[in-house]
């Protein structure tokens, strides 16, 4: 999420998107569930590493998780923007 930082032209803004950065970054540190899951996925990383296969299907491999997780955090964004739109229409 911090690369859209970069996009931002407006110091005030980007002062509130680090601050909201620097909280979320509290927050998954002291979450369990992240922490595991975290944990999990450098293990998983270190043994995909080791796995006897090609450059090639390593690449593949890679962009289809990538391309995974990028719709994840698209999800993710698009639910927040929806939340955040409806709970200023109830206002």
């Amino acid at each position: 999420m911090i690369q859209y930082i970069d996009f931002l032209n407006d110091e005030e803004e980007d002062c509130k998107y680090q601050i909201l950065f620097e909280k979320l970054n509290l927050l998954v540190l002291h979450d369990p569930i992240y922490m595991k899951d975290l944990k999990d996925s450098m293990e998983l990383e270190e043994r995909f590493s080791k796995l006897p296969i090609s450059n090639e299907s390593r690449n593949i491999i890679s962009d289809y998780l990538a391309c995974l997780l990028s719709l994840s955090a698209r999800m993710t964004e698009l639910a927040y923007q929806i939340g955040k739109q409806e709970s200023s229409e109830t206002k």
